[in-house]
């Protein structure tokens, strides 16, 4: 029998074996050299979920996982990821099935924007999207830089003063939720990152900073523990960074400059951001800045709901 319902906590394990075996058979399909994808560690799996528990769904047979999807809430900013069909049962609709679902619960909730990310190369699923009605749109290309490398003297780097989420005493906490939604409203209208705050604080996966420099402002939130099981904890991943319009390039780099010094105070040796290539000046400048490219995935954007930005914001983010 087959039966469509929410995941919960206690399926994630074998979520986790799943996405794991449809992963690994998608990179072989698609003829990457390296085709092992691990498992996720079920922590952040965990996070994952609580993210938008109401738009994720798995499908069953006779008891049996053969499908499910994430689906994701950021203010109206909805997307979809991960989401996988058991190698075995592919080409039987379930993938359909679950994708109707998970964008069903997002319209319901609102959503003006509703997105995903997925391998550029995989043919399969540009086709499986595209028939969804999903649009391509822009690479969103993961930068990384070594942190322990200065090129000039720490003395003379112009920082940013941060005020992290995790530092400060509950009572001015809600202020920070507030501002941080402001910011990220000024680039994005609707875009609101309260939930991916509290849940990356919750799960002690990283932090959230606000940065000023005199009347200018951004925000950041980085994930610094691993996402796989077999990965090393070397990265600092800015999951999101928001700079409001007009953007500055000086404080562009007084903020480069801070989350270098967070990354080093974790004792990891690298800093990663995720930049759609639509955020054209933001991708020259990080490469100018000593930035290399180490990855990029293809977003689409379901027709009649695209991502827009105000013009001139630099908002730099994954879906992922």
């Amino acid at each position: 029998m087959e039966t469509i319902r929410h995941i919960t906590r206690a399926d994630l394990h074998r979520i986790n074996g799943l996405l794991s075996r449809a992963f690994s058979q998608g990179r072989a399909d698609d003829g990457y050299r390296f085709t092992e994808v691990p498992e996720c560690r079920l922590e952040f799996l965990d996070m994952y979920l609580e993210d938008f528990p109401e738009g994720s769904y798995l499908l069953e047979v006779d008891g049996q996982i053969r499908a499910f999807g994430f689906a994701h809430l950021w203010g109206r900013v909805g997307w979809v990821g991960p989401v996988a069909v058991a190698p075995e049962v592919q080409g039987r609709g379930h993938g359909r099935e679950i994708m109707n679902q998970c964008l069903a619960s997002l319209r319901e909730a609102g959503a003006r924007t509703i997105g995903l990310e997925t391998m550029p190369r995989s043919y399969r699923n540009l086709g499986f999207y595209g028939k969804l009605g999903f649009v391509p749109g822009e690479l969103t290309v993961c930068l990384a830089s070594e942190v322990f490398a200065r090129p000039v003297p720490p003395q003379e780097e112009l920082r940013a003063e941060a005020v992290y989420f995790s530092r400060l005493p509950k009572e001015e906490r809600q202020s920070f939720l507030e501002k941080a939604r402001e910011i990220a409203d000024a680039a994005c209208e609707g875009l609101d990152y309260r939930s991916l705050i509290l849940h990356t604080s919750q799960y002690k996966y990283g932090d959230t900073a606000i940065f000023r420099l005199g009347e200018r402002q951004a925000l950041a939130i980085g994930h610094t523990e691993p996402y796989a099981v077999d990965e090393e904890r070397h990265v600092l991943r800015v999951v999101a960074c928001v700079f409001p319009p007009p953007v500055d390039r000086s404080f562009v780099d007084a903020v480069l400059t801070s989350l270098r010094d967070w990354a080093r105070r974790e004792f990891l040796g690298h800093l990663s951001l995720w930049v759609p290539t639509r955020q054209l000046e933001a991708f020259r400048h990080l490469l100018q800045a000593g930035f290399r490219v180490i990855h990029s995935d293809l977003r689409m954007t379901l027709e009649g709901y695209p991502l827009v930005t105000t013009p001139g914001a630099w908002l730099l983010d994954k879906w992922e």
